[in-house]
Formats: C-alpha cells, structure tokens, sequence
C-alpha cells in the first residue's frame, strides 16, 4: 500500500446528480452533476442561495443520503453504493457534524489522521472542541 500524501483527495465527488420522487409522478432533480475534490489540508465552503442544493449536496457528503447517480468517495474509497449500516459505520468513523448560525447549513469536520492518532482519537478531539459526532 502507498503511503498518503497531501495531494491524495479526502473528499471526491464525480457527475453528482440527486433527483427526489414528486407525489404525483415524476421527479425533481436538485443536484446536476457536481464535481468537486477536496484534498488534505484544505477548507472549502458550499455557498448558494436558498433552495440551490448545499444541504442535499452536504447530506451526501455526510453519508446520510446517496446521490441518484455518480460517485462518491471518501478516502479514496467509493461508497455510493453502500448499505445504510455501511453508511452509518462511515459516519461513525469519519464524520463529525456541526451546526452553523446564521448564514452558515452545515459544516463536515473529517477527521485524519496525523502524528499517529487515529481516526477515531480525532472524533472524540473534535466533539472536545463542541463538535459532536452524529
């Protein structure tokens, strides 16, 4: 296995697309192929105005919802396909959650790791600094 480097991406998102069934038929695409990569080291913010899809597109990259089509990857690893209990277990490992207020939806904190602690170590760091884990 090759050792990371700062250039290898955290986050990766190919030709996102999420579409949610309507009542009466049909569906309503909200997310029209996205792209974007986040590599360690780096701060990104999801801006837009109201109703654009931040919060669908961040509810995909915290692992609580799937996109309708591309792929998304955490650590290099796909997990567009995964089981809700696989989900949860990324969640669980990788992801911490905080909440914003005012002009700011949410905000993922992944964790690394770094100097030898782990993800988990990290987790439990960031919920010291009023991050909770979800």
């Amino acid at each position: 296995m090759r050792k990371k480097s700062a250039q290898d991406a955290i986050i990766s998102l190919k030709n996102i697309n999420k579409s949610f069934p309507l009542e009466l038929g049909g569906e309503q695409q909200v997310l029209f192929d996205i792209n974007f990569t986040v590599k360690s080291g780096e701060f990104v913010a999801i801006m837009g105005p109201s109703g654009s899809g931040k919060s669908t597109c961040m509810n995909i990259i915290g692992a609580l919802d799937t996109p309708s089509s591309g792929v998304y990857e955490l650590y290099g690893r796909d997990v567009t396909g995964l089981t809700p209990d696989e989900l949860a277990t990324v969640r669980n490992e990788h992801i911490a959650k905080t909440q914003c207020a005012g002009q700011c939806d949410v905000a993922i904190d992944v964790p690394r790791i770094a100097n030898g602690r782990t993800r988990a170590s990290g987790a439990r760091n960031a919920e010291t600094r009023g991050v909770r884990k979800f």
